[in-house]
């Protein structure tokens, strides 16, 4: 009998340090859970912010963008209300002026309707001089049926 309550008692202890156990491994479980579910907030808070940081980048480039364009637009307008404003000349005449090669094409590319009278020079004050414009025969031809 003696035997028997004492392997009741063993087995009891084992019972209890089992349950103490199974008790201890839940609250590491519930720990780990809660550990777990703390970097998942953290991690979603931080691409939250990420996500914030880029789409206001993203609109601040869409703005910067959108007034480069504006700008660009307006130089672009302005220059042709430039050239729409020399075309109601008769004459002009350019003299000792100095200007690029590369932006000479672009200016004589926009006068079509005058004749180029050339007379490329290089002087030490003035330096690479470009074509001089006159207006074309058609020019004429249109003064004289206005007088």
């Amino acid at each position: 009998m003696e035997k028997i309550e004492r392997g009741l008692e063993v087995m009891a202890e084992l019972v209890e340090e089992m349950r103490r156990d199974r008790k201890e491994e839940r609250r590491w479980e519930k720990e780990r859970e809660e550990e777990r579910e703390r970097w998942k907030k953290e991690r979603d808070e931080e691409r939250k912010r990420w996500e914030k940081e880029i789409d206001e980048m993203r609109e601040r480039w869409k703005k910067e963008r959108e007034t480069e364009r504006e700008r660009w637009d307006r130089i672009m307008n302005k220059d042709k209300e430039v050239w729409e404003y020399l075309r109601t000349f008769d004459v002009i005449g350019l003299t000792e002026t100095w200007i690029e090669e590369s932006k000479w094409e672009r200016v004589k590319h926009s006068v079509t309707s005058c004749d180029i009278l050339s007379r490329p020079g290089h002087t030490p004050r003035t330096g690479w001089q470009p074509d001089v414009l006159t207006p074309s025969l058609r020019t004429f031809n249109s003064l004289k049926s206005r007088s």
